[in-house]
């Protein structure tokens, strides 16, 4: 895979090549974006140029891009929700050495932001001081959540989400049915490639989506009981994927009441619902709602009873009080 066959970030792809190009690859990269626009790809590509400047086979492509085998590329991630100390003697170890069979040792770190104090005071020295055979990538949806001393070691290289348009064009890559499917699923993948691969492979995720969009339309406990139940499925629960849903509706809702234009509105095919909408609250409070939502996930609530209370305060235009939401709701079910 070369930068050609990537899609979107052209900018990126130009910076990366000519560093490539002119042998100036800083030693430590920030990779900074949402999650879902193709880092992790821009990412191994990079890689793979500076394991093999002379160009790869097929067997050492293989390694890079499909099985994550290769022993001079190292993919470190959190354990749970954060990185072991562990993980970072492993990486301060492997770094000092050479490379097993390539020109260079990769680095390439996943949701950076997830480091303890003591695991990112541990990394500084080796950020600060790289040998010159390695390379270190940090790759981060929520810079804002990294240490600065961390930041300002790396030369932060920014991506931006993919315009419908690369949507399409992923999407075709990938073989979806039709170009009738493709223009329905595009705008619903809200500029990530991660989400367009999930509509088009897994039924569950736009089911999901479709329960959400009801219970942000109109609160029914018999639509939540369907909802809640995704809940259960730990491989099916992503929590990005309902806060960004959910931050993109309210924000569409205040744009449909401001401008009247549905012209730059995220949830075009959800365009009918949100026209039916009169009373919501505003922005800043569903971003504080949001918050309490993963602070009481990070205490370990149940993410049912930290979702009940979501919805209520959505709606507490329509409910005095937590008991009235709950009342209703079984009624709603007693009565079917």
């Amino acid at each position: 895979m070369q930068f050609s066959d990537l899609i979107g970030n052209a900018s990126v792809s130009e910076i990366l090549q000519k560093a490539i190009a002119t042998h100036t690859v800083p030693n430590t990269l920030l990779f900074s974006g949402s999650e879902g626009i193709g880092k992790t790809l821009f990412a191994k590509v990079l890689a793979s140029h500076l394991l093999y400047p002379n160009g790869m086979d097929a067997i050492q492509k293989e390694k890079i891009f499909s099985k994550n085998t290769h022993p001079d590329l190292h993919i470190l991630q959190p354990e749970g929700k954060w990185f072991t100390i562990a993980a970072i003697r492993y990486f301060l170890e492997e770094s000092s050495l050479l490379p097993f069979e390539s020109s260079a040792k990769v680095f390439l770190f996943f949701d950076a932001e997830k480091m303890h104090t003591d695991c990112a005071n541990a990394l500084l020295k080796t950020l600060e001081e790289p040998t010159l055979d390695s390379y270190v990538i940090l790759m981060t949806s929520k810079e804002e959540e990294l240490l600065p001393t961390i930041r300002s070691r790396c030369i932060r290289v920014p991506f931006s989400q993919p315009s419908e348009a690369d949507i399409i064009s992923f999407l075709q890559r990938k073989s979806v049915p039709s170009t009738a499917e493709i223009k329905r699923l595009a705008p619903l993948a809200l500029g990530s490639f991660r989400r367009a691969h999930q509509l088009a492979t897994d039924p569950k995720f736009l089911e999901k989506r479709e329960l959400l969009a009801n219970l942000l339309s109109a609160f029914s406990y018999d639509i939540w009981e369907k909802f809640s139940k995704t809940l259960e499925d730990e491989e099916f629960l992503d929590w990005e994927e309902i806060f960004s849903f959910i931050l993109f509706w309210y924000r569409d809702l205040h744009l449909l009441q401001e401008t009247k234009n549905s012209k730059n509105a995220y949830l075009t095919p959800y365009l009918s619902q949100l026209q039916k909408i009169k009373n919501f609250p505003s922005l800043e409070n569903v971003h504080h709602w949001l918050e309490q939502v993963k602070e009481g996930l990070d205490r370990n609530i149940k993410a049912k009873v930290c979702l009940e209370e979501l919805f209520f305060k959505l709606h507490s235009d329509n409910f005095t009080s937590p008991s009235q939401f709950r009342a209703k709701g079984r009624k709603v079910v007693v009565t079917m």
